[in-house]
């Protein structure tokens, strides 16, 4: 392998991972009534999003409401397109919407 070789993990591996801070309510446009609370459904779309990657973390900041839930996501910088891509299909396979608060 050449020395000037490009080699992905080795750079991503010296970049910070990326944080981002979420707002989760019900998605009202939703027509079905919902069976549990805005913050349950999304915690629940959420830890299915960590559980996809083992890089992936998640920490709850305010869950004192049935009606929203704020949460802390984590992931790698090489996995974003991934990321934002599984966060969009479980929000919406929940019935959730999100509202970006925060990102470090």
């Amino acid at each position: 392998m050449a020395a000037n070789t490009y080699r992905p993990c080795v750079f991503e591996a010296l970049m910070p991972n990326i944080s981002q801070s979420y707002r989760f309510t019900r998605d009202e446009r939703t027509s079905s009534l919902p069976l549990s609370s805005a913050a349950t459904d999304a915690l629940s779309a959420i830890s299915v999003w960590r559980a996809l990657d083992g890089d992936r973390s998640l920490r709850v900041l305010i869950d004192s409401s049935p009606d929203y839930l704020v949460a802390e996501l984590t992931f790698r910088p090489g996995e974003m397109d991934a990321a934002i891509r599984d966060l969009n299909d479980l929000c919406k396979d929940h019935g959730i919407v999100r509202e970006m608060l925060a990102t470090t």
